[in-house]
């Protein structure tokens, strides 16, 4: 862990890059979101430019959320240093060991699942627990279950993870139709066939959804949740769910910016998104 000088030090030297593009964070701020979804680069402020993680960035960045108090967890990046096959099970391993503040993990490959078990299964001492393994049996736009996610889906039954999360994040007018409709449709069909499957695999089963659906940027060629048609679109899927099948989906009203580097633009992204969260939620202190 780190010492008192080494937690200062990590606060100043963020405090300093967030002040680069006109941040400042306050004692009240709660930065959890700001550290999600497990990135596969870093941007170097020093050089101008993004580097792929590895172990020395993913290390201080573990150390880094566990000497701040705003940031209620962290997820689990991808080294880009470590071969594929054992990545998932290793960074977990040394994440355990620089902070505890930890959720579920992907497991990417399939084969990782029975160890990702076993580990949750040691660390909280109860049979057949599975806490640290996250990850979802994701569909292909448009309208694909592919290979690993069914293998995915097929390795929990068999390892007694009775667990399966469907999503499904197309992009509108490019993997689906144009209409606002037609893209919730296609959407909604994608997570309930996807589910469909893994019922009939595991009929007992935990069975929940997501719709996470993003739009093309016709200025840079993203594909970005931060324009209003993703919203709808969610929305819609959520509401056919909650008519029809019960329920169990989540939706990502607004996901991440996809700013190419921090800046203003990320920093643009991600108020409007928060914002459109607050205005259906009718919270106007969630930005």
């Amino acid at each position: 862990m780190l010492s008192e000088s080494e937690r200062e030090l990590l606060r100043n030297r963020t405090q300093q890059l967030l002040w680069d593009v006109g941040m400042k964070v306050e004692s009240d701020v709660i930065t959890a979101a700001m550290l999600d979804c497990g990135p596969t680069t870093y941007y170097d402020y020093e050089h101008q430019r993004c580097v792929p993680v590895d172990t020395p960035i993913f290390v201080m960045i573990k150390n880094f959320a566990q000497a701040t108090p705003e940031i209620g967890y962290i997820s689990t990046w991808y080294r880009q240093d470590v071969p594929p096959a054992i990545e998932r099970i290793d960074s977990l391993i040394l994440r355990l060991k620089h902070t505890d503040k930890v959720d579920g993990i992907e497991a990417i490959d399939p084969a990782a699942i029975k160890y990702l078990k076993e580990i949750s299964e040691i660390i909280t001492e109860r049979p057949d627990d599975s806490s640290y393994l996250a990850g979802s049996e994701c569909v292909t736009s448009p309208l694909i279950l592919d290979r690993r996610s069914a293998e995915d889906a097929v390795v929990r039954r068999n390892c007694g993870v009775h667990r399966y999360h469907v999503a499904s994040m197309p992009t509108i007018g490019v993997a689906t139709p144009v209409t606002i409709a037609g893209a919730a449709v296609m959407e909604a069909a994608e997570i309930l066939g996807g589910m469909a499957a893994c019922y009939a695999l595991d009929p007992e089963s935990d069975l929940s959804g997501r719709a996470i659906s993003l739009v093309a940027d016709m200025r840079n060629g993203n594909s970005t949740p931060s324009g209003p048609e993703p919203t709808l679109v969610n929305l819609a899927v959520k509401e056919l769910f909650d008519a029809w099948w019960g329920g169990h989906l989540w939706v990502e009203v607004y996901l991440s910016p996809y700013a190419k580097r921090p800046g203003l633009q990320a920093v643009c992204e991600n108020y409007y998104g928060l914002w459109r969260y607050a205005r259906l939620l009718g919270n106007a202190a969630i930005p």
